[in-house]
């Protein structure tokens, strides 16, 4: 509970960082390079260049929010599909799933991200990609084990033998039942 709040604090503090910073993060001020922390008014002191280390940290934590924002959304998006369709086909189609799930794990993320930034570059988007690619997998474990009970339920026996579709099954009775449990991860 605490842990939550503080983090609900911070979180509406950097998204709020423009309004809150007591200087622009960008401005160069040679003549206050290297100040302490408390001293001049800045509250974290400045850096060699004389930018305000705290404006700087502010600006800074409102980028890393709306990327982990993103990849967290796509992460899901993935996990939950693959588990979706996974966990309620069954057969080849999990085996062939789940092995893409066990290389994910057996990569190193480490040496992936390495591969892909010295492949694509060094850019946020490549960088979204990534996270995004090496993220998905425990989402989609979650849900496909949650479908695997779900699917013995006797609503989706009925909707089966009233002749819904599966996609229909999977998305109107699957999906509804399996989003709790991940959003716990």
């Amino acid at each position: 509970r605490v842990g939550a709040s503080l983090a609900a604090v911070l979180i509406g503090l950097d998204l709020r960082a423009a309004g809150l910073g007591p200087s622009d993060p960008l401005k160069v001020a040679l003549t206050g390079r290297l100040v302490r922390p408390g001293a001049g008014g800045q509250l974290l002191g400045a850096d060699g260049l004389g930018r305000d280390v705290f404006s700087r940290l502010m600006s800074g934590a409102q980028a890393s929010y709306a990327i982990s924002a993103v990849v967290l959304v796509m992460q899901l998006a993935i996990g939950f599909t693959l588990g979706l369709i996974a966990g309620y086909s069954g057969g080849i189609i999990e085996v062939i799933i789940m092995r893409l799930c066990d290389i994910m794990h057996a990569l190193p993320s480490m040496l992936v991200a390495i591969a892909v930034i010295s492949i694509l570059g060094a850019k946020t988007m490549n960088l979204i990609f990534l996270l995004a690619i090496t993220g998905w997998v425990s989402f989609c474990r979650v849900v496909l084990n949650n479908v695997r009970v779900i699917k013995g339920q006797e609503c989706v026996h009925a909707s089966h033998s009233m002749g819904a579709s599966r996609w229909l099954i999977m998305f109107s009775h699957c999906f509804p039942n399996v989003t709790t449990p991940p959003s716990l991860l």
